[in-house]
């Protein structure tokens, strides 16, 4: 069995919500990163690793050593 990631869409990785921040928000700090709370999770670059499937985008699992049990998932609107 394989599944794929919600969270990533399969690829491993989402949009650092630090790096967006600065980007879309602006900053009082204005490019200089010495003294910004967020500069640690921003420096890591505007994509990081899903932390949903540990980068991985999809799960695969041994269908000898997993029985499926399926439950209905109410997509949010």
């Amino acid at each position: 069995m394989l599944f794929e990631c919600l969270e990533c869409n399969g690829t491993g990785e989402v949009f650092n919500p630090a790096f967006e921040q600065c980007i879309n928000e602006g900053s009082e700090y204005e490019g200089r990163c010495q003294g910004c709370p967020y500069s640690y999770d921003c420096n890591k670059g505007e994509l990081i690793y899903c932390d949903n499937c540990n980068g991985e985008g999809r799960l695969s699992l041994d269908p000898k050593k997993w029985k499926p049990i399926f439950v209905v998932i109410e997509e949010e609107n």
